[in-house]
């Protein structure tokens, strides 16, 4: 899904359909929920399975820089926030770089450090 994700959204972006583009990130990111709930990294750690563990939460870093990214055009401060958390650099935020990079080491990546909201309650 994450592979054809940043041609998808594009094409829906260039016809101006950027609720659609917004609903095919949306979408990924379910599935990156799906697959968290389904595979719960807590049991993972506390079974020891690090190997497992860190693949989980590398898909999940990879799934939420893509949305990042291809979310920019429409939510410009927030897709910044987001990627400042992942710690994306600014050479790094471009629609080339909109597809996944899971490689050897892809697994260290770490968030920045201090909190970070991207939403504030509504009251």
């Amino acid at each position: 899904q994450l592979a054809s994700l940043r041609e998808r959204v594009g094409s829906c972006y260039e016809e101006f359909h950027f609720y659609q583009g917004c609903v095919l990130i949306m979408a990924a990111l379910r599935t990156t929920n799906q697959a968290v709930q389904a595979h719960q990294p807590w049991r993972l750690r506390a079974a020891g399975d690090e190997a497992k563990l860190r693949w989980l939460l590398a898909q999940c870093f990879d799934s939420l820089r893509i949305s990042g990214i291809l979310l920019q055009p429409v939510v410009p401060r927030l897709a910044a926030r987001l990627l400042d958390k992942l710690g994306v650099g600014a050479g790094q935020r471009g629609w080339d770089c909109a597809t996944p990079t899971l490689s050897p080491g892809a697994e260290d990546r770490q968030l920045s450090p201090g909190k970070t909201v991207l939403f504030n309650k509504i009251r």
